[in-house]
């Protein structure tokens, strides 16, 4: 199976994307301590493991555009089959009928016919990073559920293959070319498929599933008498993927569904469990954005966030990242997740339909206020929508102009500010008018000044007023308000930034007195330990999931924003709503906590403990004392470089190594200085 391999074309980038992920996580495993965690675990693993390297020792790729081919290393082709996306750090083998794929795991156990664990233990090897054992009752639940999810993703993404290949020539050309404007690269790429209502029978008469296997997927509906039919009939079917995985899916309506009351709605969503359908594994869950993985990519310029299925295809077509929650805004729930996988992204555009109902602005307008208030620089794009059209989506756009079309709609999208101005109507009375202005002022005052020169523009020339006018305006602090029965202006409950805590989460009051919560994680301090640079909190954090992470390390500066807090707390279970204020309210009630404290030692070479000399390295200490530092020292990685070029010190006679430090170390510094020394 294994050949020679020269990997060709893209390869340096791609290595290179791959030692600059490398280099982030050990920055981020030095900040945060161990990764306990077992999904931050798999995670790490994955960051850490290039897989144009990995699949390079197998296979001769060459760049053939954006992807890299080569010849399948399981099976024999005439014609390169085996497909490598470097973006996605994904693969595909469509060789011998074969359409196998995933990510660096799934590529390591196909590779050598291995399960998870194994495959997982040996890119850890080579990544560095540690794997807990079985023994962990934590980590045993948590292999359970990451094996039942992978057994689910294998037979979703199965269907989307049967889906895909009974979806018929007539169906491709009226609804996903004619309709769509899909090209036959995107159809076969997704895996648009078709529902034909036989799916049952292929997975289990095929592909050998059981019928509990099956049903948990949410693919299908038991009937009391025993009866199972598929849950999708005559539908286009479009599959969500996730790392190279089917996860998710969603079914439009044709002229050929049946015209039965449960087939009415437009678009169908796979089952989930429920009282009626509790066969459905609690591991299927719409909780997955369309095309997610578009933001996960390392540092995103510029997402686009949609709101339909196709409308974010399309998008992709035209080589724009962009997800979509499949419907006209984000649920309340999702947002902490939206908010997270935003964090790396230098902006975000909003483009919903634009429609006589003015619902997807809206929507629009309630995403962009949620990030806009996590820092997020956001801008909402407008389609233009032709006179005596009641309604104009993004797909529509790209169908009919292209990616030009896109690019120009995306180019002339407006700033948060701008939307704000542009909300309000610009026949509206003057009172109206001075109300709504009074919410944007404050940001318009903050804003750069050839941006707020252009914000002066805008109010003066839609409200019709005077230059004069607007430039007090743009002075104006704003006073206020007397009337303190207004709630818009009642002062909140608790104090600035104060904060309270429950076992598995922390909240504040509201306006009225109610707790609203910020966070879905509370931090329990085990220990504080006191560096030059300040300092360092380790502690456990208990999630509202019931998880518990140990040993997480919170440094100095964890504490200065949110934005640092988020970057110690990467895990999507420890999810933050609250301000910056509320972040130094945490501080406050974990430095409240009465913990073992200690002294961190970040320096390598020369150091004293107690007046007497010690030279350190990472893991090991040689003093007159013996080979350990005192039980309240501890040495703490800075991230240096030296650091990890440094090996431990292999212990020879404990006696000895006392009496040459004792020797030895205070006369060093009589020899040279400590840095020429070490």
């Amino acid at each position: 199976m294994n050949r020679t391999v020269t990997v060709h074309g893209g390869t340096d980038e791609a290595r290179g994307r791959g030692a600059a992920r490398l280099q982030a996580c050990r920055r981020a495993e030095r900040s945060e301590g161990p990764v306990n965690d077992f999904r931050a675990v798999v995670d790490a693993v994955r960051d850490r493991t290039d897989l144009v390297s990995l699949v390079g020792r197998d296979v001769e790729l060459h760049q053939a555009g954006s992807v890299l081919k080569g010849s399948s290393p399981f099976r024999n082709d005439a014609d390169p089959s085996f497909v490598v996306w470097p973006h996605s750090q994904t693969w595909r083998d469509f060789s011998g009928a074969s359409d196998d794929g995933g990510d660096c795991l799934d590529y390591v156990m196909a590779r050598d016919g291995v399960g998870f664990w194994e495959a997982l233990h040996t890119l850890a090897d080579e990544a560095g990073v540690d794997v807990p054992g079985r023994e962990d009752d934590q980590l045993r639940d948590e292999l359970d559920k990451l094996s039942e999810r992978r057994r689910l993703e294998r037979l979703l993404t199965e269907a989307a293959r049967y889906y895909h290949q009974v979806l018929p020539s007539k169906l491709r050309g009226s609804w996903h070319k004619g309709r769509y404007g899909f090209t036959d690269e995107t159809v076969d790429k997704l895996l648009l498929g078709w529902a034909d209502g036989h799916l049952y029978e292929h997975l289990v008469g095929v592909v050998g599933a059981t019928e509990e296997e099956a049903l948990a997927t949410g693919l299908f509906v038991r009937f009391r008498d025993g009866r199972v039919t598929d849950f999708f009939q005559q539908r286009l079917v479009f599959p969500y993927w996730r790392r190279g995985r089917v996860v998710y899916f969603i079914a439009r309506q044709t002229e050929l569904t049946p015209e039965a009351p449960w087939e009415q709605a437009k678009y169908k969503k796979l089952l989930t469990r429920s009282d009626k359908h509790p066969y459905v594994s609690a591991l299927v869950q719409n909780d997955t954005f369309y095309n997610e993985d578009a933001a996960t990519r390392g540092r995103v310029r510029q997402l686009l966030v949609t709101e339909g299925v196709t409308d974010c295809i399309s998008a992709m077509q035209a080589g724009v990242p962009c997800i979509s929650p499949v419907t006209v805004r984000f649920r309340k729930k999702d947002l902490p997740k939206l908010i997270a996988l935003t964090e790396r992204v230098s902006e975000v555009v909003i483009c919903n339909d634009s429609e006589d109902s003015g619902a997807g602005e809206a929507g629009a307008t309630e995403t962009a206020a949620a990030l806009q208030a996590e820092g997020r620089i956001v801008r909402i794009a407008r389609i233009p929508r032709p006179e005596g059209k009641d309604k104009v989506d993004l797909n529509e756009l790209v169908a009919e102009g292209g990616a030009a079309a896109l690019e120009r709609v995306m180019r002339d999208a407006a700033d948060w500010c701008e939307h704000l101005i542009e909300q309000i109507p610009a026949d509206a009375s003057k009172r109206e008018v001075s109300a709504r202005l009074r919410e944007v002022l404050p940001l318009i005052r903050s804003a750069d000044p050839v941006l707020r020169d252009g914000y002066a523009d805008l109010i003066k020339s839609r409200f019709k007023l005077r230059a004069q006018t607007v430039r007090q305006l743009l002075r104006e602090t704003d006073r206020p308000r007397k009337n303190t029965d207004d709630e818009d202006y009642a002062p909140g409950v608790g104090l600035k930034g104060e904060v309270l805590e429950d076992t598995d989460h922390y909240y504040i009051l509201g306006r009225r007195g109610e707790p609203v919560t910020i966070s879905s994680f509370q931090i329990e301090p085990v220990r504080r330990v006191a560096t030059d640079a300040g300092d360092i909190i380790d502690a456990d954090v208990t999630t509202t999931s019931g998880r518990v992470y140990r040993g997480v390390r919170f440094p100095r500066e964890a504490w200065h924003s949110k934005r640092h807090l988020l970057r110690v707390l990467k895990s999507a279970d420890m999810l933050w709503t609250g301000s910056d204020d509320n972040v130094q309210g945490v501080l406050k009630l974990v430095a409240e906590r009465d913990v073992p404290a200690m002294r961190g030692i970040t320096n390598l070479g020369y150091a004293e403990i107690g007046g007497e000399p010690i030279w350190v390295v990472p893991e090991s200490v040689v003093g007159p004392e013996g080979a350990a530092l005192p039980d309240d020292v501890l040495f703490v990685d800075s991230g240096d470089a030296l650091h990890k070029r440094l090996r431990r010190l292999d212990p020879v006679d404990p006696a000895v190594e006392a009496a040459t430090a004792a020797l030895v170390l205070p006369k060093l510094l009589e020899l040279n200085t400590p840095e020429v020394i070490l």
